[in-house]
């Protein structure tokens, strides 16, 4: 996962710009090719993900790969995997007006929430959020799926499951909380082919 720091002025910029440096990592590092940067084109698929074109590598199908990028007003985080689909997204840790909080937990999401001390809700609340954010961007729909509709389970050993609809898909979860920088960044992998 590649995370930077990037300036207030062209989010968009930045963003595409670390999504180059990712894939040119990437391909350098798992298919043992280099690419300079201006061979490499930032799209996006009707549904909105953005994917990738080699400019000068037409025999590379690259809808073999996933890119998800998700950017703060101070960091922009990307990852890209092939054979599977990913989500990522980095959210300032913040408190959610009532009626979006109310809106996007599920009733369990809630009571556990509400089960911490007053200083760790808005962190795991974020948390939350994110990751449903995450799993829905795997899924190429985004926010045009009502994230109630997905439920974070929080298990006993502190590690977290994202109960959906899709039981048969091996959904992988991995996040940080950055305290110093105020952030949270998720990943959601899911181990199938598009």
């Amino acid at each position: 996962m590649k995370i930077i720091l990037v300036g207030k002025e062209d989010k968009s910029f930045y963003g595409k710009q670390a999504a180059k440096e990712a894939i040119q990592e990437f391909f350098r590092e798992n298919e043992q090719l280099e690419l300079a940067l201006d061979e490499i084109e930032i799209t996006k698929e009707s549904s909105g993900r953005p994917t990738f074109v080699l400019k000068n590598h037409p025999e590379i199908d690259t809808s073999a790969f996933c890119l998800s990028i998700s950017h703060t007003d101070q960091f922009v985080v990307v990852e890209i995997i092939k054979g599977g689909l990913v989500g990522v997204d980095i959210e300032t840790i913040r408190k959610f007006p009532i009626p979006v909080y109310e809106n996007f937990l599920t009733p369990s999401e809630k009571k556990w929430i509400e089960s911490m001390p007053e200083n760790d809700r808005d962190t795991y609340t974020t948390l939350v959020w994110s990751f449903k954010e995450s799993y829905l961007k795997a899924l190429g729909v985004g926010l045009r799926v009502h994230p109630s509709k997905v439920e974070l389970k929080h298990l006993e050993n502190g590690n977290f499951k994202l109960q959906t609809e899709k039981e048969n898909v091996g959904i992988n979860l991995w996040y940080k909380i950055d305290k110093e920088n105020n952030v949270v960044i998720t990943k959601v992998t899911l181990d199938y082919l598009r």
